[in-house]
């Protein structure tokens, strides 16, 4: 999932705020790769875990677990990202984002890149239930192909580069 909207409050009550109005079980966890992974357990009632420190992003695409019914909505509190600044993966290798905006993208399209290119078979995939969508560039073409041509708002992704780059 990813976040339009964060709250103005200190990173250690965030996910309080944010997560209020859902009911989540013992060890339900939301998860982030920042250098390394952090993460956040509900237990007795409360958020505990590294995230605490780090609070949410617009930027970042997190992984939550959670046991509570099916359909659960979680409203989102604090402001959006305007204007909505770029993605600096400043490294190769792995990245989780998410999509701040409001609106889709087509990943073919609507994805300018600031710095550094695409490279062959670098890929952008996401998770919806038990299903993964996936688009591979091909630097012949200059396209991303696959069953992921959108990123969509609310959706988080996990994106691998070869090269450092910016959009």
């Amino acid at each position: 999932i990813s976040f339009h909207c964060v709250p103005e409050v200190d990173n250690s009550q965030m996910l309080d705020v944010m997560l209020s109005g859902v009911s989540f079980g013992e060890f339900n966890t939301i998860k982030t790769r920042y250098a390394t992974m952090i993460s956040a357990f509900f237990r007795t009632q409360k958020w505990e875990g590294s995230m605490l420190d780090f609070g949410l992003a617009h930027e970042k695409a997190y992984m939550l677990y959670f046991s509570g019914a099916p359909g659960a909505t979680i409203t989102q509190h604090g402001v959006p990202q305007t204007p909505v600044q770029s993605f600096n993966l400043t490294t190769a290798g792995w990245s989780w984002i998410g999509h701040p905006i409001f609106e889709s993208v087509d990943i073919n399209s609507g994805l300018e890149l600031l710095s550094g290119s695409f490279s062959q078979y670098d890929v952008i995939k996401t998770r919806y239930g038990p299903d993964v969508f996936s688009a591979f560039y091909d630097a012949d073409s200059g396209t991303f192909g696959g069953t992921l041509s959108t990123l969509s708002p609310t959706k988080g992704y996990k994106v691998y580069t070869k090269h450092p780059l910016s959009f």
